[in-house]
């Protein structure tokens, strides 16, 4: 019988931790564990989290000082012990109880390296939901991890996020493989790094079901908020990526062309947050935008009209001017 290492970062949600941790307990299918590491929360998130632990033994929880969503997932990373990881965070919640069950019988049936769903974003003030399938399609047979990516990426390169939330993992994909996030990253550190382990994947099966609620608009949530530091890290992660995409070998060119204008098109979405930032701020993201550039070179021809003449106005106006025009439009309406 194949285990589950649920695996969740948690950070100042106490609000929200019980509704978490209610969903994997309700799960029909019995042989899971959850690691919850603590990352330094202020409010009652760890006492709550302590009391999950004594009610029921396969909950683990360690507390740590805190030290960044990357190097909590990398701690859990080394403590999971089960056949599959599954990463869920401390303020989202699972939607079926039968979930664990029905990832536990496609695997064994499909001898699947990766595991797919859908999600549904959850607005914490409206109460509203929103079906997002990610690009992600129902299949009835298995693709390798790098025909799962071009299927969705070829499509469109654009649209496509990187939310590891959506998956089932075989552990050793990311044991064996030496994969990491990297350590301090703040934001998009799914973006780095899962594209490496649907490398690694022979076998992806999707399940056509909303199992994950993703909850949004929530307050403090780290990635609501515009800051200098994430907007570099965003930066980064992008320029880092298609570094390591130009020096692959081996790879479908395909796929790497629109892996790279994926990666390159996190330019144009952080792009118009330069004026967001005070003055200080904004001269110095300018400068990390004027310096990455020539990641719009990247962008293939594919997306949308609107998106391809978006970045066609950065081209010619300029960074300063050319996301200035985007942030007026997009203030406007």
């Amino acid at each position: 019988m194949l285990g589950f290492s649920i695996l969740i970062a948690a950070y100042n949600v106490s609000d929200y931790i019980e509704e978490c941790l209610d969903s994997v307990k309700m799960q029909t299918y019995e042989k899971w564990e959850v690691i919850i590491v603590d990352d330094g929360s202020t409010d009652d998130t760890g006492i709550i989290c302590d009391r999950y632990a004594r009610q029921d033994k396969r909950i683990t929880v360690i507390h740590q000082k805190n030290h960044g969503v990357a190097v909590a997932r990398n701690y859990l990373l080394n403590k999971a012990k089960e056949d599959y990881i599954i990463f869920l965070d401390g303020d989202d919640f699972w939607r079926s109880e039968r979930m664990l069950t029905e990832l536990a019988y496609a695997i064994e049936a499909n001898c699947a390296d990766i595991v797919a769903w859908w999600l549904v974003t959850y607005d914490t003030y409206t109460g509203k939901i929103k079906e997002n399938k990610n690009l992600i399609e129902e299949k009835a047979e298995t693709q390798s991890g790098a025909e799962f990516m071009e299927s969705i990426l070829f499509k469109n390169p654009i649209a496509f996020n990187w939310w590891g939330c959506m998956y089932a993992f075989q552990r050793s994909l990311w044991i064996n493989s030496g994969i990491m996030f990297t350590k301090g990253r703040k934001i998009r550190e799914d973006v780095e790094v899962l594209f490496k382990v649907f490398l690694q994947a022979k076998r992806v099966w999707v399940i056509g079901k909303y199992y994950y609620s993703y909850r949004t608009n929530r307050e403090n949530s780290a990635t609501q908020k515009v800051s200098l530091d994430k907007l570099i890290d965003s930066l980064e992660v992008a320029e880092r990526n298609i570094s390591y995409l130009k020096k692959s070998c081996g790879m479908n060119e395909r796929l790497k062309k629109v892996l790279e204008s994926n990666f390159a098109s996190i330019f144009m979405r952080v792009g118009t947050c330069l004026y967001e930032l005070d003055e200080k701020e904004k001269k110095e993201f300018h400068k990390n935008l004027k310096d990455r550039r020539w990641m719009l070179k990247n962008i293939s021809k594919c997306g949308t009209i609107k998106f391809r003449i978006k970045v066609m106005l950065v081209r010619i106006l300029g960074v300063k001017t050319g996301f200035r025009l985007l942030w007026w439009r997009e203030k406007k309406y």
